[in-house]
Protein backbone atom coordinates (compact mmCIF):
# COMPACT_ATOMS: atom_id res chain seq x y z
CA UNK A 1 0.00 0.00 0.00
CA UNK A 2 2.91 2.36 0.68
CA UNK A 3 4.12 1.87 -2.90
CA UNK A 4 0.70 2.74 -4.30
CA UNK A 5 0.39 5.76 -2.00
CA UNK A 6 3.89 6.96 -2.96
CA UNK A 7 3.19 6.45 -6.66
CA UNK A 8 -0.04 8.41 -6.39
CA UNK A 9 1.67 11.13 -4.36
CA UNK A 10 3.88 11.84 -7.36
CA UNK A 11 0.70 12.89 -9.10
CA UNK A 12 -1.02 11.97 -12.32
CA UNK A 13 -0.63 15.54 -13.52
CA UNK A 14 3.15 15.40 -13.29
CA UNK A 15 3.31 12.12 -15.25
CA UNK A 16 0.81 13.30 -17.85
CA UNK A 17 2.77 16.51 -18.39
CA UNK A 18 6.03 14.59 -18.76
CA UNK A 19 4.49 12.13 -21.20
CA UNK A 20 2.89 14.95 -23.19
CA UNK A 21 6.28 16.67 -23.42
CA UNK A 22 7.82 13.58 -25.00
CA UNK A 23 4.89 13.12 -27.34
CA UNK A 24 4.95 16.70 -28.58
CA UNK A 25 6.30 15.48 -31.91
CA UNK A 26 3.62 12.77 -32.09
CA UNK A 27 0.79 14.87 -30.73
CA UNK A 28 -2.55 14.41 -32.31
CA UNK A 29 -6.04 15.44 -31.33
CA UNK A 30 -6.84 12.08 -29.74
CA UNK A 31 -3.86 12.23 -27.39
CA UNK A 32 -4.57 15.85 -26.50
CA UNK A 33 -8.31 15.33 -25.90
CA UNK A 34 -7.81 12.16 -23.87
CA UNK A 35 -5.05 13.87 -21.83
CA UNK A 36 -7.27 16.90 -21.14
CA UNK A 37 -10.22 14.65 -20.24
CA UNK A 38 -7.94 12.61 -17.93
CA UNK A 39 -6.76 15.75 -16.14
CA UNK A 40 -10.32 17.10 -15.90
CA UNK A 41 -11.72 13.89 -14.41
CA UNK A 42 -8.68 13.56 -12.15
CA UNK A 43 -9.48 16.95 -10.62
CA UNK A 44 -13.19 16.14 -10.38
CA UNK A 45 -12.37 12.88 -8.58
CA UNK A 46 -9.93 14.68 -6.31
CA UNK A 47 -12.53 17.35 -5.46
CA UNK A 48 -15.44 14.93 -4.99
CA UNK A 49 -13.24 12.37 -3.21
CA UNK A 50 -12.03 14.88 -0.64
CA UNK A 51 -14.73 13.69 1.75
CA UNK A 52 -13.50 10.09 1.41
CA UNK A 53 -10.35 10.77 3.42
CA UNK A 54 -10.56 9.71 7.04
CA UNK A 55 -8.58 7.95 9.72
CA UNK A 56 -9.79 4.64 8.30
CA UNK A 57 -9.17 5.70 4.68
CA UNK A 58 -6.09 7.97 4.54
CA UNK A 59 -5.90 7.78 0.73
CA UNK A 60 -9.63 8.04 0.08
CA UNK A 61 -11.14 5.68 -2.47
CA UNK A 62 -7.80 3.89 -2.82
CA UNK A 63 -8.10 2.79 0.80
CA UNK A 64 -11.48 1.30 -0.07
CA UNK A 65 -10.06 -0.41 -3.18
CA UNK A 66 -7.28 -1.93 -1.06
CA UNK A 67 -9.42 -2.81 1.99
CA UNK A 68 -8.94 -6.52 1.15
CA UNK A 69 -11.66 -7.75 3.52
CA UNK A 70 -15.38 -7.04 3.74
CA UNK A 71 -15.23 -5.84 7.38
CA UNK A 72 -12.44 -3.36 6.52
CA UNK A 73 -14.38 -2.11 3.49
CA UNK A 74 -17.53 -1.69 5.56
CA UNK A 75 -15.63 0.24 8.26
CA UNK A 76 -14.48 2.67 5.58
CA UNK A 77 -18.00 2.89 4.12
CA UNK A 78 -19.46 3.53 7.58
CA UNK A 79 -16.95 6.29 8.22
CA UNK A 80 -17.13 8.15 4.90
CA UNK A 81 -20.62 7.13 3.74
CA UNK A 82 -21.76 4.83 0.97
CA UNK A 83 -23.22 7.58 -1.22
CA UNK A 84 -19.94 9.51 -1.64
CA UNK A 85 -18.16 6.22 -2.41
CA UNK A 86 -20.75 5.31 -5.05
CA UNK A 87 -20.56 8.78 -6.63
CA UNK A 88 -16.76 8.56 -6.78
CA UNK A 89 -16.95 5.12 -8.40
CA UNK A 90 -19.45 6.45 -10.97
CA UNK A 91 -17.14 9.35 -11.88
CA UNK A 92 -14.25 6.89 -12.11
CA UNK A 93 -16.05 5.14 -15.00
CA UNK A 94 -15.61 8.36 -17.02
CA UNK A 95 -12.03 8.82 -15.82
CA UNK A 96 -11.04 5.29 -16.82
CA UNK A 97 -12.30 5.84 -20.36
CA UNK A 98 -10.20 9.00 -20.60
CA UNK A 99 -6.95 7.67 -19.12
CA UNK A 100 -7.05 4.27 -20.82
CA UNK A 101 -7.68 6.06 -24.13
CA UNK A 102 -4.72 8.31 -23.38
CA UNK A 103 -2.47 5.30 -22.73
CA UNK A 104 -3.72 3.57 -25.87
CA UNK A 105 -3.29 6.62 -28.12
CA UNK A 106 0.22 7.33 -26.79
CA UNK A 107 1.26 3.71 -27.38
CA UNK A 108 -0.26 3.89 -30.86
CA UNK A 109 1.68 7.06 -31.65
CA UNK A 110 4.92 5.40 -30.58
CA UNK A 111 4.20 2.20 -32.50
CA UNK A 112 3.65 4.13 -35.73
CA UNK A 113 7.23 5.41 -35.54
CA UNK A 114 8.85 2.01 -35.03
CA UNK A 115 10.58 0.43 -38.00
CA UNK A 116 11.36 -3.07 -36.79
CA UNK A 117 8.84 -5.86 -36.37
CA UNK A 118 10.00 -6.55 -32.79
CA UNK A 119 9.44 -2.95 -31.70
CA UNK A 120 6.06 -2.83 -33.45
CA UNK A 121 5.05 -6.04 -31.65
CA UNK A 122 6.16 -4.55 -28.33
CA UNK A 123 4.15 -1.41 -29.10
CA UNK A 124 1.03 -3.48 -29.83
CA UNK A 125 1.48 -5.35 -26.55
CA UNK A 126 1.64 -2.08 -24.63
CA UNK A 127 -1.40 -0.75 -26.53
CA UNK A 128 -3.31 -3.81 -25.32
CA UNK A 129 -1.98 -3.36 -21.78
CA UNK A 130 -3.25 0.23 -21.79
CA UNK A 131 -6.72 -1.06 -22.64
CA UNK A 132 -6.36 -3.84 -20.05
CA UNK A 133 -5.79 -1.20 -17.35
CA UNK A 134 -9.20 0.28 -18.22
CA UNK A 135 -10.87 -3.15 -18.26
CA UNK A 136 -9.38 -3.95 -14.86
CA UNK A 137 -10.66 -0.62 -13.54
CA UNK A 138 -14.16 -1.52 -14.77
CA UNK A 139 -13.94 -4.87 -12.95
CA UNK A 140 -12.67 -3.11 -9.84
CA UNK A 141 -15.54 -0.60 -9.92
CA UNK A 142 -18.14 -3.33 -10.37
CA UNK A 143 -16.75 -5.33 -7.45
CA UNK A 144 -16.69 -2.18 -5.30
CA UNK A 145 -20.39 -1.66 -6.11
CA UNK A 146 -21.02 -5.30 -5.19
CA UNK A 147 -19.13 -4.81 -1.91
CA UNK A 148 -21.32 -1.78 -1.14
CA UNK A 149 -24.51 -3.67 -2.02
CA UNK A 150 -26.34 -6.22 0.08
CA UNK A 151 -24.37 -8.91 -1.77
CA UNK A 152 -20.94 -7.77 -0.58
CA UNK A 153 -18.58 -10.31 0.96
CA UNK A 154 -14.94 -11.07 1.63
CA UNK A 155 -14.83 -12.44 -1.92
CA UNK A 156 -15.93 -9.14 -3.52
CA UNK A 157 -13.51 -7.17 -1.32
CA UNK A 158 -10.64 -9.55 -2.13
CA UNK A 159 -11.37 -9.41 -5.87
CA UNK A 160 -11.41 -5.61 -5.68
CA UNK A 161 -8.05 -5.68 -3.88
CA UNK A 162 -6.29 -8.01 -6.32
CA UNK A 163 -7.75 -6.32 -9.40
CA UNK A 164 -6.63 -2.93 -8.03
CA UNK A 165 -3.11 -4.26 -7.44
CA UNK A 166 -2.99 -5.63 -11.00
CA UNK A 167 -4.39 -2.37 -12.42
CA UNK A 168 -1.93 -0.13 -10.58
CA UNK A 169 1.00 -2.41 -11.47
CA UNK A 170 0.17 -2.62 -15.17
CA UNK A 171 -0.55 1.13 -15.33
CA UNK A 172 2.89 1.81 -13.79
CA UNK A 173 4.53 -0.50 -16.34
CA UNK A 174 2.73 1.19 -19.26
CA UNK A 175 3.63 4.67 -17.97
CA UNK A 176 7.27 3.62 -17.57
CA UNK A 177 7.24 2.23 -21.11
CA UNK A 178 5.78 5.46 -22.47
CA UNK A 179 8.36 7.60 -20.71
CA UNK A 180 11.34 5.45 -21.67
CA UNK A 181 10.21 4.65 -25.21
CA UNK A 182 9.12 8.26 -25.72
CA UNK A 183 12.57 9.55 -24.77
CA UNK A 184 14.41 6.90 -26.79
CA UNK A 185 12.18 7.36 -29.85
CA UNK A 186 12.48 11.12 -29.70
CA UNK A 187 16.28 11.05 -29.76
CA UNK A 188 16.85 8.01 -31.98
CA UNK A 189 15.28 6.40 -35.00
CA UNK A 190 13.65 3.22 -33.73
Amino acid sequence: MCFVHAALSLGLIHHSAAILFFFATYMNKRILLSALASVLFFFILKWQGGSLHSKQSPVGIISFELAKTYPNAMQIAAQVGQTPLKINIAIDFLFLIAYSSFLFFCCTALTRHYRTRALKTMGFIFMELGVLVGVLDICENVTMYITLSKHGSNISAAITYWVAIAKFSIAAIVLAYLLIAGIVTRFTKA
